[in-house]
């Protein structure tokens, strides 16, 4: 007989406690949020930790700040409601950065560091530029499409750079991404809310150039954190073997057909989520006054940010099976048809400001919920589908499809809203 380890019992215990405590609800809300199903394995600094999630900020913070003070654009500007249709197609736009980018590295795998510290500038600058013209709708559709490029980059480069670090930092940027449109907007009703019109706290001026002074933060410490890591080499060469081992892949099994409802199912949300920004100021716009109007959008504006981190942090509640997916997608749609209803029809014959105030935001706030709800649980239940080549060909395919239903809705608004308001 073998002789048995002296710490085997030991040895157990513990192995039963970590596996108690991977399962309790705090862990599985963390790995929810990030769309890790193990535990870290290696262990992060809390400086490296608080950067990431710095670094997820910054990717769309200049979009979400120049979206968030749109009640102010609405109300001064000539294009009045058409400004979140104008605004939605100028993000649009900047699916073209990322395009450039994979066509310049297609042969070459680029310096992720160099590439993110680049658009961090540009991010500035369309901050910088928006706090001197935002009077000029020209040169503000403009600043949006500067803006816009660099979300989509983010979208391209964030991942890659993150992928060969501890879980707990893909964790922080994820959560990062969603607090910064949650904070955007949080910023504006502090100058907003509350404040009859062009009487608000605190000018567009100084909104914008609080918002470039955290823009230029985000974007410094991460690039001096990724030099003092030496880390810049790291990154390029970890984002090239994945482009090597995704070069290797010679035989992939069948897609199956859940495969097919997830796609179809991100083209859905991107598709109602994209065009949600070019309804919600034609909602608030049947309110004449432009001080109710103004304050309408604005409380929208944070139950829709509100509702996206919510419903991010609620899957780990929610079982991820077809049935659970089914009954969200159909309260996404019934939000989105709400919405689409509230935008064409004046409500305001309807409703009284005081029940507007509390029934729409709540609609988008509903709809919001859902869309964060769906997009992280796709993207979950899709990791337990096949094998890691297969999943990767999925999840690639997914965000395809999502990337194609944002920009024809889009579109299709676009021309609507041209052709049908005055």
């Amino acid at each position: 007989m073998l002789p048995v380890p002296a710490r085997s019992g030991e040895d157990l215990r513990e192995s039963l406690a970590s596996s108690t405590a991977d399962r309790s609800p705090e862990a599985r809300l963390v790995r929810a949020v990030s769309g890790e199903s193990r535990p870290d394995e290696q262990a992060a600094s809390y400086v490296e930790v608080a950067v990431w999630c710095l670094t997820g900020m910054s990717g769309w913070w200049s979009l979400n700040i120049i979206t968030a003070e749109q009640p102010i654009f609405v109300a001064e500007l000539p294009a009045q409601k058409k400004m979140g249709n104008l605004i939605a197609v100028c993000t649009q736009i900047g699916n073209i950065a990322p395009i450039v980018y994979k066509a310049a590295t297609r042969r070459r795998p680029g310096n992720l560091v160099v590439a993110i510290g680049c658009f961090q500038a540009v991010a500035v600058l369309a901050l910088l530029t928006s706090m001197v013209l935002w009077h000029s709708t020209p040169v503000l559709l403009f600043c949006t499409v500067l803006a816009g490029s660099v979300g989509c980059m983010s979208s391209v480069t964030y991942w890659a750079a993150v992928a060969q670090r501890p879980a707990s930092c893909v964790r922080a940027m994820s959560v990062g991404m969603t607090l910064g449109g949650l904070l955007a907007t949080g910023f504006a009703a502090l100058q907003l809310a509350g404040c009859q019109e062009k009487h608000w706290r605190f000018s567009p001026q100084i909104f914008f150039l609080l918002a470039a002074a955290m823009q230029a933060i985000q974007g410094a410490v991460f690039v001096w954190r990724s030099q003092h890591a030496s880390s810049g080499t790291h990154i390029a060469a970890s984002a090239g073997g994945d482009a090597e081992s995704a070069a290797c892949a010679t035989e992939k099994g069948p897609i199956p057909r859940i495969a097919k409802f997830l796609m179809a199912g991100c083209f859905v949300v991107y598709a109602t989520t994209y065009t949600m920004p070019t309804l919600m100021p034609f909602m608030a716009g049947h309110y004449t006054n432009k001080t109710e109007s103004q304050q309408l959008l604005l409380f929208m504006q944070v139950l829709q940010n509100a509702g996206d981190v919510l419903g991010r942090l609620a899957t780990v509640l929610v079982r991820e099976n077809r049935l659970v997916l089914m009954i969200w997608m159909l309260l996404l749609v019934a939000s989105f048809l709400a919405s689409v209803l509230s935008s064409v029809q004046d409500v305001s014959t309807l409703l009284q400001y005081e029940w507007a105030l509390l029934t729409l935001p709540v609609i988008c706030g509903l709809f919001y919920f859902s869309r964060g709800l769906l997009v992280t649980t796709f993207y979950l239940y899709a990791r337990s589908i096949g094998p890691k080549d297969m999943v990767q060909e999925i999840t690639e395919n997914m965000g395809f499809c999502g990337q194609m239903g944002a920009l024809i809705a889009n579109f299709a608004a676009f021309v609507l809203v041209s052709i049908f308001t005055p």
